[in-house]
């Protein structure tokens, strides 16, 4: 993302979570840091409308990031907690582990 290699796409509602689930004292990040990363998603990402896609995730927080991976056609949404996605089927979206992104995007381009 630093690079510009991938663009973030984001709601108000992401980057509300964002702002939560950072700050939490389990992760140790300086709030500084925090505010510098989000402002820089703010900045270079891609503010996405989105509809509700009636998904009924065990975490609503999470039913957002999948609304705007749709609405923006993103390949994936990368995430720690793929279980709590396993609703997601059918959409154009892949719900991936970062270890897994992180594979794939180093893999060559495949020919067509």
């Amino acid at each position: 993302m630093l690079r510009g290699e991938i663009t973030v796409a984001y709601d108000m509602r992401i980057s509300d979570e964002y702002h939560e689930v950072l700050a939490r004292p389990a992760f140790g990040f300086a709030r500084g840091d925090v505010e510098r990363l989000l402002q820089f998603i703010e900045r270079a990402g891609v503010l996405v409308p989105s509809r509700p896609l009636g998904l009924h995730l065990p975490d609503p927080d999470d039913e957002p990031f999948v609304e705007v991976a749709v609405a923006a056609g993103c390949k994936a949404v990368v995430t720690g907690t793929t279980k709590h996605f396993a609703a997601v089927k059918g959409l154009s979206v892949r719900i991936m582990t970062p270890a897994a992104y992180v594979e794939r995007m180093s893999r060559p381009p495949q020919q067509d």
